[in-house]
């Protein structure tokens, strides 16, 4: 069964662009103290030194950009693409306290949001490739496994759902306004 790892936080896309384009309405919500916090957020990661890291130590590993639509259709295309399907604990995926908070602020779902510098991808050998990644100062874990059948299972605790089908990006309804 192979693993499947994410580097960095989801949605960094989504709040860069937020912090960006609406910073006044972000001022009426959260304290300077909070806005100041997130302003200095480090700069969205190059995902190219991950990749680079992955494929010399795993040429085969699948590898997914998460980009426009989020998180889990990133994680959708990768179960097609592996034409399998997956179980996946939710808490396990990185995702900033800021990013949650900021999404909230527009009613917007960070596991359907811009993501940038994040990368997606399941290897037989995850676990060694995670600590190949944080070696070279990259946040990396191990959320889950690729198994066979179709099921596309998320796990909360007790709670289990299935992956949805892809949806749109969430950022759209922001960039309509």
């Amino acid at each position: 069964m192979s693993a499947i790892v994410v580097t960095e936080s989801i949605a960094l896309g989504a709040v860069d662009e937020l912090l960006t384009t609406h910073e006044g309405e972000l001022r009426t919500r959260f304290p300077s103290f909070f806005r100041k916090a997130a302003e200095h957020l480090p700069p969205v990661p190059d995902s190219g030194k991950a990749e680079a890291v992955i494929r010399k130590h795993c040429p085969q590993a699948l590898l997914v950009r998460p980009g426009e639509g989020g998180f889990f259709n990133a994680l959708w295309e990768l179960c097609e693409t592996a034409e399998a399907g997956c179980e996946v604990e939710l808490l396990k995926i990185p995702v900033r306290q800021e990013t949650i908070e900021i999404l909230d602020f527009f009613q917007l779902n960070p596991y359907y949001s811009l993501c940038a510098g994040t990368l997606l991808f399941a290897a037989d050998e995850g676990e060694r490739l995670v600590a190949e990644l944080r070696e070279e100062g990259i946040p990396a874990v191990v959320i889950g496994f690729l198994r066979k059948g179709r099921r596309r299972e998320i796990r909360c605790r007790e709670h289990i759902r299935c992956l949805d089908r892809p949806q749109a990006e969430e950022m759209e309804k922001v960039r309509k306004r």
